[in-house]
């Protein structure tokens, strides 16, 4: 086999590896981003919703299916009555 002939092949072969790889990350991004902890909680009478972190909720605002936005809130999960989802 021509020495042209056996670089295409380890070239071909690389660039099937990575994009093996990249889809590979992009699901475990995807899985990672999935398993996050949503919480429904109410604090002073107001309902609002959140990441778990920890002993933290970190607060966000608008719809939590359709682009939820963070805020720089963080409150702490003793401080709040969590709710059922709805």
């Amino acid at each position: 086999m021509a020495k042209s002939a056996v670089r295409s092949r380890f070239l071909a072969q690389h660039q099937a590896a990575n994009a093996g790889c990249n889809l590979l990350f992009s699901l475990i991004r995807k899985l990672f981003v999935m398993t996050q902890s949503w919480a429904r909680f109410q604090h002073d009478g107001t309902i609002r919703f959140g990441l778990l972190d920890g002993e933290q909720i970190r607060v966000y605002t608008g719809d939590m299916f359709a682009d939820p936005k963070a805020t720089n809130i963080s409150m702490k999960l003793a401080d709040v009555k969590l709710l059922a989802p709805t």
